[in-house]
């Protein structure tokens, strides 16, 4: 409105152009274009403007064509009528050279049209009989094609027959690495019965290898193996190595646990496999006195022995057995150099001497003198038939007897308990379904105590007592005497008798738990746990505890079995429920005894909770892959 206002101040109205699409032109219109002040009084103006109004878009486009030149001639300084005619005049001649111009291309193309077409009926004569050639080589090539089908059919049969050849081949191969893998989780089993689970770990991890090709068959033997295998209990035998009837004074691990080295009765080292109790290497160099001791450098690269007597060291290559240098301190004496040295780092040992220590590089031969004292080394370190492995896990044992031999013993379990100040997660344990109300519903009781268990006498431990599963399938019934009887309870109004078993006679039942169709029973003084098939009374596996039961659990997954034992409550022994294997066991410390026992949620591992409020916390490996992780270590 403002800008409209100040072209009119600049008497430029005429240079106002408005297009009108829709409504009437009072409604439309700014007043400064309908109005104008003449001679001091405000008069009604038509404005310069184009009319297009139309009931349709189209019709509006086709008023625009006319009235744009209503807009333009004020722009271009002529008449409208003027600028209609020139349009007009414009269009006729526009329209008279296009009409010119398609009688022309009319013409020619009817022209270029009776050429093409001779041309064309020419190229047809020629087209024909190039088609009757098609067709008679088409014919052959159909009968090429069918000579060709023929052929592919016969290498078709023949692929299959190969395929077939190739399946059976294969699943031949299959099956005899199952039986390969099988043979192997055997020799594995055979050899960890004997005591030697170092090799039967190596068997198992070989087999574990095998599943890629062979799948899941052989799993469940397997994973049973391996728990055979992997677990190991303190000072269970892991690996027995065959001396052959040598007397060893003296034995030390390697730092990587690879090997073993000997003092032997031939007043020589021998170098020994520990994985699988091979003799590597005997090496001597004393000529009249037993060697000292014997020994690894840090990276178990060389082995070395040592004759403080007549006072030599003498190193050699572990993997070739070769000799790579001696240190000599032979003056006529005897005794210059002590019984034992120690390795150092980079490859240097450190020689204890009557007046000094001197480290010495076998490599280089360079040595030098330190610590220094006046009055000289008094004692130095005899040898023990026992040496400690570097990770703290296994200790190897000796004897000087002939034919006696060596152990390679476990110190501590494979799954160990740590010692945490409290156990913060949930404490799984196995509710007891006791109801001694039963009584009535499970009806006449077959076993009779005798008369000396007929009333429960002084001994509190003996009581009688009605559990029932978490199900409410069964119902037993523990006597004072330690007969159990078990009773199907479905059917409340038809209970039925179904077995009675004595395995803890004489002994009271202390507890007594359920999972599935399996139940689980303390005998207390009868230091045993029961494992029992409900359904048909079988006994499954028989559990040992120490010196008293007291109490059982499940893990909730029901593969594992925590027994708490011991006169004080101070032992806890883990099986393997599948197999009744013993995975591990652990004490109290000293002085402290549990207060229950139980699984995480996820079985992931064993709690026992101390009466100082800390928990001994042991870790389970759940699946396969777990265990055959475990093998590699």
């Amino acid at each position: 409105m403002t800008e409209l206002d100040y072209f009119i101040e600049l008497g430029r109205r005429d240079h106002i152009l408005a297009i009108l699409v829709e409504g009437e032109p009072d409604d439309s219109f700014p007043l400064q274009l309908r109005t104008a002040v003449v001679d001091g009084k405000t008069v009604n103006v038509e404005p310069l403007a184009g009319d297009v109004r139309a009931d349709q878009l189209s019709a509006s486009v086709k008023k625009l064509g006319d009235e744009k030149l209503r807009l333009l001639a004020p722009m271009l300084g002529v008449h409208f009528d003027d600028l209609r005619q020139r349009a007009r005049r414009r269009k006729r001649r526009i329209t008279a050279a296009a009409l010119l111009s398609a009688f022309a291309v009319l013409a020619g193309f009817l022209t270029f049209a009776l050429i093409k077409n001779r041309q064309i009926s020419a190229q047809n004569e020629q087209i024909l009989q190039q088609n009757e050639e098609i067709s008679r080589k088409s014919d052959e090539i159909s009968k090429q094609n069918d000579e060709i089908l023929r052929q592919n059919d016969e290498i078709s049969q023949q692929n299959e027959e190969i395929s077939r050849q190739k399946d059976e081949v294969s699943r031949q191969r299959d099956l005899a690495v199952s039986n390969e893998m099988k043979v192997m989780i055997e020799q594995a089993n055979i050899s960890v019965g004997s005591g030697n689970k170092i090799p039967a770990k190596k068997v198992l991890a070989q087999a574990a290898a095998m599943r890629e090709t062979v799948g899941e068959g052989n799993d469940e033997d397997l994973y049973t193996a391996l728990e055979y295998a992997v677990y190991t209990g303190s000072f269970e035998t892991v690996q027995t190595i065959d001396n052959d009837n040598r007397q060893f004074d003296s034995l030390v691990f390697s730092h990587n646990d690879k090997y073993l080295l000997g003092i032997t009765n031939l007043n020589s080292a021998t170098l020994i496999d520990a994985e699988n109790g091979g003799l590597l290497h005997t090496v001597s160099r004393a000529e009249n006195a037993t060697l000292s001791s014997v020994g690894f450098t840090q990276d178990d690269r060389y082995f070395y022995t040592v004759d403080s007597w007549y006072n030599f060291i003498n190193v050699y290559d572990t993997e070739t057995g070769e000799h790579v240098g001696e240190f000599n301190r032979s003056d006529g004496m005897a005794w210059n150099i002590g019984e034992r040295i120690f390795a150092l780092e980079d490859g240097q040992l450190l020689i204890p001497l009557r007046s000094a220590m001197a480290v010495w590089d076998p490599e280089t031969g360079a040595e030098e003198e330190i610590l220094a004292t006046e009055g000289g080394l008094d004692s130095y370190l005899q040898p023990f038939l026992v040496d400690l492995s570097p990770d703290g896990q296994s200790v190897v044992m000796g004897s000087p007897g002939y034919g006696i031999g060596m152990k390679i013993m476990s110190l501590d379990g494979t799954v160990k308990a740590r010692l945490a100040d409290s156990f913060d997660g949930e404490l799984v344990t196995t509710p007891r379904y006791t109801d001694p109300s039963q009584n009535i519903m499970l009806g006449e009781l077959r076993h009779v105590c005798s008369d000396y268990y007929s009333t429960p006498p002084g001994n509190a431990n003996r009581k009688a007592a009605i559990y029932t599963d978490p199900e409410t399938k069964y119902a037993v019934y523990t006597h004072y005497d330690g007969f159990i009887e078990a009773f199907d309870i479905r059917d409340p109004d038809n209970v039925k008798y179904s077995w009675c078993v004595a395995e803890h006679c004489y002994n009271s039942v202390t507890d007594l738990v359920f999972h599935g169709d399996l139940m689980a029973s303390c005998g207390g003084f009868d230091p045993r746990c029961a494992v029992f098939d409900l359904s048909t009374g079988k006994m499954v596996h028989v559990l040992r505890g120490t010196g008293y039961t007291h109490q059982c659990e499940f893990s909730p997954d029901g593969s594992k079995l925590i027994l708490l034992s011991g006169l004080t409550r101070n032992i806890i022994h883990v099986y393997a429920v599948q197999t009744g294997t013993l995975l591990y066991h652990y004490t109290a410390p000293e002085g402290l005894r549990f207060t229950d026992i139980g699984f995480t949620a996820d079985s992931s591992a064993s709690v026992a909770l101390l009466e100082d409020g800390r928990a001994l916390i042991g870790t389970l490996y759940g699946t396969l892959d777990e265990l055959i992780g475990q093998t590699a270590e």
